[in-house]
């Protein structure tokens, strides 16, 4: 018989003291946990940014819908037309407006910084009035051409654009809900009006540049650009008309009225100026 070393209560053969075993540390077993659910659990916001998709830029798409109309309206007039017509997106509607409103205002601030510096080039210097040099005035066309005169025609100008092509796309409404029997939209006689500007810009900037020589033959040059711009504009109104109107025998008819439409909406405009 053996006895305990401890406490010296007698053993049998093989068994182990109550006080020994008291004094043993009890082991508790440990679950394993995956790596991937502590981190998801310690960083719950930082995994739902790596989930998170990307938001693409809104400038950047709209700015791919608007040069896509255009190279569309070049090069498949009709099917880009029908198919812009119908679905008359206002934004890039107005924003072929504005920026063919904008390029009219920036092509007559140059053409009567021009004009002010040629006036200016007439004066005898040896009588030149300095405390009045921001007001020069032209005694052959007798205009004075001060930064209010100045400014005044570039709104004017931007205007002129924005009215006529407000007033066209009342008129092609009008015009084709009543004579043309179809039900179209204001948006849509927008859409139909701004496809002039695809063209009317770069003409209107190259206009004014090949003026800017001071050549007859480049000035003409200039002048055959915007003929080209307006026919071509001309036809894409015709076209996107005949989109929304279901008698084509009015198209006629209805392009008059958008020819007077904008000429109204020019003399109304130069009543305010």
């Amino acid at each position: 018989m053996a006895f305990c070393t401890k406490c010296g209560r007698p053993l049998q053969d093989g068994e182990v003291c109550l006080c020994q075993a008291a004094t043993q540390p009890q082991v508790t077993p440990v679950t394993p946990v995956q790596v991937s659910s502590v981190q998801a659990a310690a960083s719950p916001a930082q995994a739902a940014v790596i989930n998170q998709p990307t938001q693409p830029n809104v400038f950047l798409v709209f700015f791919k819908e608007l040069w896509a109309i255009v190279i569309g309206v070049l090069k498949t007039p009709v099917a880009t037309i029908n198919t812009y017509v119908q679905k008359a997106d206002v934004k890039i509607s107005c924003t072929l407006i504005g920026i063919s409103a904008f390029v009219a205002a920036l092509v007559t601030l140059f053409g009567l910084l021009q004009a002010k510096a040629q006036s200016s080039s007439l004066y005898d210097l040896d009588n030149l009035d300095l405390s009045n040099i921001t007001s020069l005035y032209d005694q052959y066309s007798g205009t004075s051409y001060t930064f209010g005169y100045i400014f005044k025609q570039m709104c004017f100008s931007a205007l002129l654009i924005i009215a006529a092509a407000a007033a066209i796309a009342l008129v092609i409404m009008v015009a084709v809900n009543t004579y043309g029997k179809a039900k179209a939209t204001y948006l849509q006689g927008v859409a139909i009006v701004s496809l002039t500007a695809i063209l009317a810009i770069p003409a209107a900037i190259l206009a004014y540049i090949f003026g800017a020589f001071g050549v007859s033959f480049f000035s003409a040059f200039g002048g055959w650009i915007s003929v080209f711009a307006s026919a071509v504009g001309a036809i894409y109104i015709f076209i996107g008309v005949r989109v929304v109107c279901k008698d084509e025998n009015k198209l006629p008819f209805i392009a008059g009225l958008c020819a007077v439409g904008a000429a109204m909406a020019r003399y109304l405009i130069g009543l305010m100026f």
